[in-house]
């Protein structure tokens, strides 16, 4: 919790160093301010979505006490994650909540994005270039921000470090997945991109320093154990297990 609580306050930190150096209209002041209250009232609602979730865990008659108490433990836990990393849980008395706060995230971050645009328009008219390249850099901060969240809540269970084998080879690794759509590697290239396929289920990913190589993880991913296919040979498998 208290790396997205860092976050949170880096985050206006920065919008309010940007202010200072560069005066923005009432407009895109009162555009911001209402974004990061909509982003709290969206968290805020989330969260009250785990306590309505137990609640219903408890009042349910179909299930045993030991059904109770072990979906209520993993509630919990999901809760705490989600707290820590911003990761969904994956309880499916969540799914409604989850659902209402992808879309209250996605209206609000669209009504920034369109301000940010309305004030681009205006200062390219003026021909303030100068304050548009400074709202530009700011804009690209935002995006970042938003895919970074997006990714931790819609793909939080594959960011971190997997130890990797590729079955049919000696080749093995450690991968390190990260929120901005990057990946590490201990062996091999060293550097690659990571995204979602969302026709075949999927995790793509390439490599910075060797083209046209590839390799997949199938989606979702599983902790215990993901295969996946690479482009060294089509009979060999990866195989990856989350080790942190």
């Amino acid at each position: 919790m208290r790396h997205l609580v860092a976050l949170a306050v880096l985050s206006q930190f920065a919008i309010a160093q940007t202010n200072a150096q560069n005066p923005v209209s009432d407009e895109l002041t009162k555009a911001k301010e209402a974004y990061q209250k909509e982003i709290e009232k969206a968290k805020a609602s989330f969260i009250f979505g785990f306590e309505f979730a137990e609640k219903a865990i408890q009042n349910r008659s179909s299930l045993s006490g030991e059904q109770k108490v072990s979906q209520i433990q993993t509630l919990r836990g999901e809760k705490e994650t989600f707290l820590e990393s911003g990761m969904a849980p994956a309880s499916i008395g969540m799914k409604t909540y989850i659902t209402e706060y992808q879309v209250a995230l996605s209206r609000s971050e669209r009504a920034m994005i369109k301000a940010f645009d309305t004030e681009l328009d205006a200062v390219a008219k003026k021909k303030d270039f100068n304050r548009g390249a400074a709202l530009l850099t700011e804009k690209k901060a935002l995006v970042k921000e938003i895919d970074e969240r997006r990714n931790r809540l819609e793909f939080g269970a594959l960011l971190g470090k997997w130890s990797v084998e590729v079955i049919g080879s000696n080749f093995r690794s450690v991968w390190t997945f990260t929120p901005d759509n990057c990946l590490t590697s201990s062996e091999g290239a060293k550097n690659g991109k990571w995204k979602f396929d969302k026709d075949k289920r999927r995790i793509v990913i390439t490599w910075d320093e060797v083209k046209n190589a590839w390799e997949t993880l199938k989606f979702p991913v599983d902790p215990k154990g993901t295969l996946g296919e690479t482009w060294l040979n089509p009979s060999y498998r990866v195989k990856a297990v989350k080790i942190k």
